[in-house]
């Protein structure tokens, strides 16, 4: 079960690298909070791509967080496909 969690950070950026109109991991940013102390810290990540949030998770670390939030990302994209460009 360890790999499933780095899974979906892999998952993610190869859907963003192989999108139909190329890749388009350039795009995405990552926003990342820590809330409480370093030793008892819960983080959240977020995965904004065209302004979207696609993601967000929460975590016990940076890792974990940015893994949860890569998760729900692939399923929004699975739902919605990627958002439009906003130019």
């Amino acid at each position: 079960m360890r790999g499933t969690f780095a899974d979906h950070v892999v998952a993610f950026n190869n859907r963003l690298q192989k999108s139909p109109e190329g890749n388009v991991a350039a795009e995405l940013t990552w926003e990342l909070v820590q809330d409480g102390p370093n030793n008892q810290a819960t983080h959240t990540a977020t995965a904004i791509f065209r302004g979207v949030t696609l993601g967000s998770g929460q975590g016990l670390s940076k890792g974990l967080a940015k893994r949860a939030a890569a998760k729900q990302a692939v399923l929004y994209l699975d739902e919605h496909g990627l958002p439009e460009n906003q130019v």
